[in-house]
């Protein structure tokens, strides 16, 4: 039950990741269709969650587990989490030193997510999250690059809204992926 966990925690990052980055460069209209679709994302996930605890209620255990349950949430991950907060945090203060407008602080946010996926693989056994990874890390660069440009006002739409989306849809794939691999 710890990877639906983390599975739901992870819908809730990409909600958040929608909620705070539709602003005023998307119409009204779409802006409160993408967060109605997240939120609906999110409560899909954590119904997803809620029935493979009733499974493993009953005596219900993944199929294939690649690992152990002191491995999934272990030392490893932990220096992950820990080496990712401390990017964030130096990440973001240096952006803010370098005098960068506010918006390039999601394209960070977005880049160091990616590396969070990249650096669980190992840590994990799970190859799929080089998907993920590689796609964050992409919308991380192209919001950079948008930054760069006269089209500023999109990064929070490039960097921030793909990366919901992305988030999400892997937390959506992963949870049935395992829900339907519960005996």
């Amino acid at each position: 039950m710890q990877r639906m966990s983390g599975l739901c925690v992870g819908a809730v990052i990409g909600t958040v990741f929608i909620f705070l980055s539709v602003d005023e460069s998307l119409s009204s209209p779409l802006a409160i269709v993408l967060r109605v679709l997240a939120a609906v994302t999110l409560a899909g996930v954590v119904v997803m969650w809620l029935l493979g605890v009733k499974v493993a209620q009953s005596g219900g255990t993944l199929k294939a587990a690649p690992n152990t349950a002191e491995s999934f949430f272990g030392r490893r991950y932990a220096l992950v989490v820990a080496t990712e907060a401390a990017l964030l945090f130096i990440g973001l203060t240096v952006l803010r030193s370098w005098g960068l407008p506010e918006q390039v602080n999601i394209a960070w946010l977005a880049f160091v997510a990616g590396v969070h996926f990249i650096a669980l693989v190992p840590v994990w056994g799970e190859r799929g999250l080089l998907i993920p990874g590689m796609v964050l890390i992409m919308i991380g660069v192209a919001g950079f690059a948008l930054a760069a440009t006269t089209a500023l006002k999109w990064v929070p739409v490039a960097s921030g809204v793909l990366s919901g989306i992305t988030i999400l849809a892997g937390s959506t794939a992963y949870s049935w992926r395992t829900l339907t691999s519960m005996r």
